[in-house]
Formats: structure tokens, C-alpha cells, sequence
């Protein structure tokens, strides 16, 4: 131990935090009335000497048979749970999507780190539920439309960011810890463009089309293909489907020569 880190523990302040006998040399009135103010605390907090264990709550000062010594500032508000402290100064999650794990980073309202967690797929509407409602953003990817409907329904606000966006802000190399911090960051950016979550309906459509265009790109692969063996014995037919019947035709009339 240092010398500054012997001369902390030795501070009438600080000796009643630690549970360690005031020095002799101490005498006077205000660090008299420190110690009996950190022996309060740690008789309201229901912490002894034998034990650390105590429940957390929200305690204020000058209410709760806690009093202030003299010539020390102390917060108004004195909170023994530091989890519960974090969670309720998160305004914005950034979440890295994958299949199975998820990376989570929650920053406050001045963009200060104060969350950093991964989860796996069935803790993530769990761990959400918990926090008050804050900002939660995503990259439009798949599955991205899914999460942000099931998280618009705990109460948060849904932002998806186009990948491209997120990009310029990944300040090292990528992986699933940077890439949230990059999407928490983006979120945070007055000028940044969102995508709208959509809704079922819309997906549902949208997937019909999709499958129809593979439809049409299949059948088109084969044409295409038997165009281009053709042209290698001299026949030139047009492109696209319409012109099937002809390619059948000129197959059907060269097998009739080559009986």
C-alpha cells in the first residue's frame, strides 16, 4: 500500500467507512462527529462490524436519522445499490445482433460508458424489461425488425441504422463489443438517419416478392445457359422466356436430321 493510500485510511472519515479505530492523535470535535456520521451510515445500510452483508435502498440525507458532519459535503441522496444506480442512468443500448449471443452497451445522457454485457438470446427481453425506458438501437440486418418489434412492446424507443451508417463509427477493429459501442454512438447523433421497424404484414409481403424475383432468376438460368450451347452451333435466338418455344424448336428439328 502507498503512502497516499495509508494516508486515506487513516482520515477520520474515511476510518469509519473501513471499520478501523480512530488514531489517538484525532481529537476534535468535527472528526468526532465524522466518524459517528460514517458509524450511522453503516448502521442504517444494516452493516456491522462482523458482517458486510446489507439491503439495498435509497436513503436521504438529513431525513432518514442521517446527518452531515461539519465541513464535509455530502450528496443529498445516498444509494447502496450501485447496479440499480447504473441501470436507471442508461438513456441509450446499442445491441450487436447475431443468432445466439448478443452484445449489449449502455451509455448516459452525456455518452459515458456505463454498460458493457453480453447475453444470450432468451436474457435479452429479460435484462430489457428491468431498465426504465430508454433508447434501444439496432442495425437494420436481419432480424433487426423482429427485435425492435418485441422490444417497442417493454415501452423503449426502436431505432434501426442502416450497417452503412454504423460503419464510420467503429473506432478499432470490428468485433461484437465495438460494433454495439459504434451503434450506441450513432444513435446518439442529432443528423442520423433511422429505418422504421415494420410490422408483420409488411415483412410478409415484402418475403412474397422476393421469393417470386428467385422464381423468375431461376427459370431464366437455364435459358440463358441453353442459349449459350446453341450459339456455339450457329443459333442465335433472343433472350428471355418468350423465346422457349423456339429454342424447343430448333432442338426438336436437329434431332429429326440426326435420324
Amino acid at each position: 500500500m502507498g503512502r497516499s493510500s495509508e494516508r486515506a485510511r487513516k482520515h477520520p472519515v474515511l476510518q469509519g467507512l473501513y471499520g478501523m479505530p480512530e488514531s489517538p492523535r484525532v481529537s476534535s470535535n468535527g472528526s468526532r462527529n465524522a466518524r459517528r456520521f460514517c458509524q450511522s451510515r453503516q448502521i442504517d445500510a444494516g452493516v456491522s462490524s462482523e458482517t458486510t452483508e446489507y439491503e439495498p435502498r435509497f436513503r436521504q440525507v438529513g431525513v432518514d436519522g442521517v446527518t452531515a458532519p461539519d465541513g464535509i459535503d455530502v450528496p443529498r441522496w445516498v444509494c447502496d445499490d450501485p447496479q440499480r444506480t447504473v441501470m436507471s442512468g442508461i438513456i441509450t443500448i446499442g445491441r450487436d445482433l447475431a443468432k445466439n449471443v448478443f452484445q449489449q452497451h449502455g451509455a448516459d445522457a452525456p455518452g459515458r460508458t456505463v454498460l458493457r454485457r453480453k447475453l444470450w438470446r432468451g436474457q435479452v427481453l429479460e435484462f430489457l424489461g428491468g431498465p426504465p425506458s430508454c433508447t434501444v438501437a439496432m442495425e437494420a440486418c436481419s432480424g433487426a425488425h423482429h427485435w425492435g418489434r418485441e422490444i417497442g412492446k417493454l415501452g423503449h424507443e426502436v431505432r434501426l441504422i442502416p450497417p452503412a451508417y454504423v460503419k464510420r463509427f467503429v473506432r478499432r477493429q470490428k468485433n461484437d463489443a465495438a460494433a454495439a459501442e459504434a451503434i450506441c454512438e450513432a444513435a446518439q447523433r442529432p443528423n442520423m438517419r433511422f429505418a422504421p421497424v415494420k410490422s408483420e404484414e409488411t415483412q410478409g409481403a415484402a418475403a412474397v416478392f422476393r421469393v417470386r424475383e428467385l422464381l423468375i432468376r431461376q427459370c431464366a438460368q437455364p435459358i440463358n445457359a441453353l442459349r449459350g450451347h446453341l450459339t456455339e452451333f450457329g443459333e442465335i435466338v433472343p433472350q428471355g422466356p418468350a423465346s422457349m418455344r423456339r429454342l424447343i424448336t430448333v432442338i426438336e428439328a436437329d434431332r429429326q436430321r440426326s435420324r
